[in-house]
């Protein structure tokens, strides 16, 4: 029972997190077009789905594409390519590491930034995220602006060549 209550109050503290952000515009760069970039967010929990959703909607992100594990992004990558894929680790099927090196072995997919965003943040996962391709690690919870920094940052340096 105790779990349980911490896996809610949990929720409850990074819901309300990402509504204090729901009142300002998350724009980290006003001369970065956030509107033409497709954002693909794998996450298992619905929750954290709808709150990175709104995260990005408030910075200006308009084509964002979700998937609740590792063969639903699969398929949507089989469909089309986003520019940026946030994963999280804890995945029902496909790992967020095996997925980072699946979509690093995938000529369509193998150039494309990933950003790990995971609750585990030890030493030996941020390592093996990073050696199986995620160009930069996030532990959750992150501040909404930082998300958002951080996709931008690894957008610029993509497309346009920018740091």
């Amino acid at each position: 029972m105790s779990i349980f209550v911490i896996v809610i109050l949990t929720e409850v503290l990074e819901i309300r997190l990402f509504q204090m952000t729901k009142r300002k515009k998350l724009s980290p760069d006003p001369n970065f077009d956030t509107t033409k970039y497709v954002v693909l967010i794998i996450d298992d929990e619905p929750n954290w789905l709808t709150l990175l959703r709104i995260v990005f909607e408030r910075a200006g992100f308009r084509r964002i594409v979700t998937a609740l594990n590792g063969d639903a992004a699969l398929h949507i990558l089989d469909q089309q390519t986003p520019d940026i894929i946030i994963t999280n680790i804890n995945l029902p099927d496909i790992d967020g590491i095996n997925l980072c090196r699946i979509l690093r072995s995938r000529p369509d997919t193998k150039d494309i930034p990933i950003l790990i965003h995971s609750a585990r943040g030890d030493p030996d996962s941020i390592q093996a995220g990073l050696a199986a391709g995620a160009n930069e690690y996030l532990c959750k919870p992150t501040p909404p602006d930082k998300i958002v920094q951080t996709v931008t940052s690894l957008l610029k340096k993509k497309w346009n060549g920018a740091d």
